[in-house]
């Protein structure tokens, strides 16, 4: 991944997304989604004693017993204020938390979903582009004009009610 230009600072707030390669759907599916999603909630936290593969194994209430373990143990890398996944793209309000904390998060993130895109979809390659974006949110008012962007964004592009 090339390097930021602009670091990350800790307790800012940022306005983080992607989109497909080439405009490639990255969500096919609610299978997609959802894995997503619990790809989010673990990364979330660093210094895992789980491999994520090793944590997808355990039955759902060990799994949830895992999570409330790592929240209570360990900080989180980033705080989630709002976010949208759309077919094509996604879009994250993140507070980092830690040092390089959004680094960490979204390569975590991104990797290993592609990692599943790829094995499920018989996809290869990258499915994301080669460097997520991000700005830097400077003021309240911007917080909620993204806040509000994000959160509306689904409704905008018509894919819900």
């Amino acid at each position: 991944m090339p390097k930021r230009l602009i670091p990350f600072i800790t307790k800012d707030f940022y306005h983080v997304f992607n989109k497909g390669n080439n405009g490639m759907k990255t969500f096919l599916n609610n299978l997609n989604y959802d894995r997503f999603l619990e790809l989010v909630n673990y990364y979330r936290f660093d210094n895992h004693s789980k491999r994520f593969s090793h944590y997808l194994k355990l039955p759902f209430n060990e799994k949830y017993d895992y999570i409330n373990l790592i929240k209570k143990t360990n900080k989180p890398l980033v705080n989630i204020h709002a976010f949208s996944l759309m077919p094509n793209h996604f879009h994250f309000l993140l507070e980092q938390l830690e040092d390089k904390g959004v680094q960490i998060f979204m390569s975590n993130l991104i990797n290993s979903y592609t990692k599943y895109f790829n094995t499920k979809e018989s996809h290869y390659g990258q499915i994301f582009l080669t460097q997520f974006k991000s700005k830097l949110i400077v003021d309240n008012d911007l917080f909620l004009h993204i806040c509000r962007y994000i959160i509306l964004n689904p409704l905008t592009a018509n894919i819900v009610d």
